[in-house]
């Protein structure tokens, strides 16, 4: 649900002009689509029964993240400059800030068709649903 309202904000599979965005879960931290998928990696790790490679799993998102978001951030900072820069300074990177006075926007006109584009993650269900399904 966190990659699904980031991409609602951030429209990156939609075909809508681009801009710097800050709304919605983007005002609390600066990578939700990537704390969504480290989410949605641990629940698939414990829903597994692995609850031992919980550590192995932070620790990949980790290493893959670290160099990602550092060239994305390069990136951003080339594209939208003094505004990125800002940004930067005003919302952590990783771990959410809630401040008192943000506006928490939970459903925009983009949400349907980012249900659409982002149906895929949910994916990762599939066969632990089947799992629960035949050996009942």
């Amino acid at each position: 649900m966190v990659r699904l309202w980031a991409q609602e904000h951030l429209h990156y599979r939609l075909r809508v002009r681009k801009h710097l965005t800050t709304t919605g879960p983007y005002g609390f931290v600066r990578n939700p689509v990537y704390l969504g998928n480290v989410l949605i990696g641990l629940g698939a790790t414990l829903v597994s029964g692995l609850v031992g490679m919980v550590p192995i799993t932070l620790l990949w998102y980790a290493i893959i993240y670290g160099f990602v978001v550092r060239y994305e951030e390069s990136q951003l900072l080339e594209k939208y400059g003094e505004a990125y820069r800002v940004y930067m300074s005003e919302v952590p990177r990783w771990v959410p800030r809630f401040p008192g006075s943000a506006k928490m926007e939970l459903v925009n006109r983009f949400f349907y068709a980012s249900v659409l584009k982002e149906i895929h993650c949910f994916l990762i269900l599939l066969p632990y649903i089947l799992k629960e399904l035949v050996l009942r």
